[in-house]
């Protein structure tokens, strides 16, 4: 047996996929059931809980800038702050500022300053003592004044009688840093403190990056050193008065104030302290009945505070009420949706993964509005549309105009139950239905963007002549009704490709890239299998006719077409169509050997399909178009083989199916057998092909290959008709030229009827 053979045979599919029994398809109308009770359960939560993010969850309160479409009355007597009292916020604004204590940094020049005067004035003493043998009186006067401190002749004597000046140097200078570890403040400073009215002062400590308050009381006035010079001076035991009294008089001199004011810290302390301050606001009342807003009135920050006051006083008496309220209209939404869907879409309904989209696609929307309906901007802006346009793309015109409503009461819930907003909404989202419809390219998402900016804004503008708007009122508002419809058409670029490839959808935009005849599959195809190749070209000529015929999808027909029998390319020399030698490879084989190498060609497109990202819509398409047909010429070669020795499975030579499920699968089937059978007829006049035509397509329905797709008699009559109009045109019947010699006798003989006419 051939390598290629026992390949086929291993990856052979299950020719009979195995019934349910009545107990299992009970369990699976139930575990379904279950699934979209929980499906539709998830969804009214999510919507429930974005409407109810709010603190009401039905908005009564309008946005500042907004324009309000009818009078709001005052539902009793209350009191709110109409405004901020500028007088009295500043005059406690002032008082905060003047309440900041000055801030004083720590200046370290001084201390450096009085350390390296020191060390000056002992080195002078130390080389003084060591120049002179006698120190007389001249000499002391001399130096006292080099000096200049406040040191007399005798304190200098004492000093330069001290045996160890190195050492009573370094206990200087450590006094010296003892005492500038204190904080030291000038008279003058101390004084213009007083006369401020203030005790105290704030000092920014460096290293710790703080502020601490202090005292005046607690500080050192550097104008009478001694107290804290003195205990210094004991802590580092200098017995002897008369060298503590020369060093006390030259500390004294070498004692400066080390606070520093900061004019910047004071002045970021007192705008902060100013920042601090509540304004002060006017205290106003509104009586009940009394007009809280008019009519057209553009909503100011006024407003808005009275119409919290208001939600405030209602908020715990009407949340769980408004909740239940809330709860029924949404549940009642989904519920509905889910009906019609069951009803009218019924393939829609039957699939997960679309729900779950339209699910998300109405919980992104209301986010949107949440959003938008909390800031600024008007809920025109609201991109409702966006649903509109994903859902005709991906699922279909019908399941999104249901789905756009029950989006735009959702919208106009979240918007304060406004009628305006669900109209202009329902308005923008049918009309992006309908002029999306069609799309093949995605530049005609800009242009429906476009179509639904237009009708927003004429739908804004009529509201607004209803309400008696000003006319710059409304055609300002219209003007953010086009804003929605163009942001609807970037958001649906934006997402179309991504929902695509996450949820498996194949869009006609997805479908006319497939059709481009580079594609490396058919390229491959043209090259392998040259026959199949021009086959489906004239399949897809012939399927998308019919389709077109019906009403199905012509493109998606084509494209299906074009790629049903890519399963051939790795085994194109078993298929009659791509044969170029006479020898049939089929002769050395069983007949369920080449049948089975026939009817696997589905599960290697498929493959393939897959491989290629080709979608679900087309891997259908390649699954269905051959149904559970049977292959005609190898079973009745099988038996003739067996010749009444042992029965044959009839079932071995059919294909595993499924049967075509949409019309565009059996358009498919049929528009293959037909081009197949066609090009063997001999003599193909339009009669004849239409004979054909209508025999294949009825052993077809006889064979019950149509039974589970939608086609209707009346379906099957157009797509017949189709089928021969193609086919006439493929295969008319050419005018025979006349030869030379034909075509002059021809012309003598008309010269001569002319003479004898004549």
């Amino acid at each position: 047996m051939s390598p290629l053979i026992k390949k086929t045979l291993f990856r052979m599919k299950k020719l009979q996929r195995p019934l349910r029994t009545d107990e299992e398809r009970k369990k699976h109308l139930i575990t379904k059931g279950v699934r979209r009770g929980a499906i539709a359960t998830l969804i009214s939560l999510m919507i429930i809980g974005v409407i109810y993010s709010g603190k009401l969850p039905i908005r009564t309160i309008l946005n500042e800038g907004d324009i309000a479409i009818t009078d709001i009355y005052a539902p009793f007597d209350f009191s709110y702050n109409s405004g901020i009292d500028q007088e009295s916020t500043q005059a406690k604004q002032d008082s905060a500022a003047e309440g900041v204590l000055d801030i004083y940094e720590v200046d370290t020049g001084p201390l450096e300053k009085a350390k390296a005067a020191a060390v000056a004035f002992f080195d002078r003493l130390i080389s003084a003592k060591e120049a002179i043998t006698e120190i007389t009186d001249d000499y002391l006067n001399n130096l006292e004044k080099e000096i200049g401190l406040a040191v007399t002749t005798g304190d200098i004597r004492v000093l330069l009688d001290y045996p160890d000046i190195d050492s009573l140097k370094a206990k200087t200078l450590n006094i010296l840093e003892k005492i500038y570890f204190k904080y030291i403040i000038s008279d003058e400073t101390k004084k213009s403190i007083i006369d401020s009215g203030k005790s105290e002062i704030s000092i920014y400590q460096g290293p710790r990056k703080e502020i601490i308050t202090e005292s005046l009381d607690g500080l050192y006035n550097a104008k009478d050193p001694s107290k804290i010079i003195k205990p210094s001076l004991i802590k580092y035991e200098i017995e002897d008065n008369k060298i503590k009294a020369a060093l006390n008089k030259a500390l004294s001199g070498w004692v400066e104030p080390n606070l520093l004011f900061s004019s910047d810290k004071t002045e970021s302390a007192k705008k902060e302290a100013v920042l601090s301050i509540e304004p002060i606001y006017i205290a106003s009342e509104r009586s009940e009945g009394e007009t809280v807003i008019r009519k057209g009135q553009r909503v100011t920050k006024d407003h808005i505070i009275q119409l919290d006051e208001i939600s405030r006083s209602q908020v715990q008496t009407d949340t769980y009420s408004q909740l239940s309220g809330i709860l029924v209209i949404v549940s009642l939404l989904v519920f509905l949706m889910f009906i019609y869907l069951k009803f009218f879409e019924p393939k829609v309904f039957s699939q997960d993964k679309l729900l779950f989209l339209i699910g998300i696609l109405i919980f992104l929307v209301a986010v949107s509005a949440r959003i938008i309906v909390s800031s600024p901007l008007p809920s025109y802006f609201i991109p409702v549309a966006s649903i509109s346009m994903l859902l005709t793309l991906l699922v279909g015109g019908n399941v999104a105009a249901i789905v756009v409503i029950a989006a735009a009461v959702v919208v106009a819930l979240i918007a304060g139950a406004k009628f305006n907003i669900f109209l202009v909404s329902m308005v923008g989202g049918i009309s992006a239905i309908c002029t999306i419809y069609k799309a093949r390219k995605r530049n005609q998402i800009i242009r429906s963007g476009l179509y639904v900016g237009v009708l927003n804004f004429i739908t804004i503008c009529a509201m607004g002549i209803i309400s008696n708007f000003e006319l710059s009122i409304f055609i300002k508002e219209g003007l953010w009704g086009i804003g929605s419809g163009l942001t609807a058409a970037a958001i649906t670029m934006l997402l179309l490709p991504a929902i695509e490839s996450l949820f498996k959808i194949t869009t006609d935009i997805k479908l006319l890239e497939l059709s481009d005849l580079n594609h490396p599959l058919l390229k491959e195809m043209v090259t392998n299998a040259t026959g199949t190749y021009h086959h489906s070209m004239v399949v897809g000529n012939l399927a998308e006719a019919a389709a077109d015929a019906i009403g199905a999808n012509p493109l998606l027909a084509r494209v299906g077409s074009y790629y049903h029998d890519i399963g051939k390319i790795a085994k194109s020399e078993y298929f009659a169509e791509n044969k170029q030698v006479p020898s049939d490879l089929h002769e050395k084989l069983s007949p369920s050997m080449s049948s089975l190498i026939i009817t696997n060609h589905v599960k290697d497109a498929v493959e393939l399909a897959e491989k290629h990202s080709l979608g679900n819509v087309i891997k259908d398409i390649i699954e269905q178009h051959h149904g559970t047909g049977l292959v005609t010429y190898f079973f009745h070669q099988a038996v003739e083989k067996t010749q009444d020795t042992e029965p044959v499975s009839e079932e071995a030579f059919r294909y595993p199916g499924p049967k075509p499920q949409t019309k565009e699968s059996a358009i498919v089937m049929l528009a293959d057998s037909v081009e197949a059978t066609s090009r063997v007829l001999q003599n193909p006049t339009p009669q004849r092909l239409k004979e054909l035509v209508r025999k294949i397509i009825n052993n077809k329905f006889i064979d019950r290959q149509l039974d589970e797709c939608e086609l209707t008699l009346k379906d099957i009559s157009k797509i017949s008709d189709s089928f021969v109009k193609i086919l006439t045109g493929i295969y008319h019947s050419r005018i025979e030229y006349p030869s030379k010699t034909t075509a002059k006798h021809g012309n003598n003989n008309s010269k001569r009827a002319k003479r004898g006419k004549a």
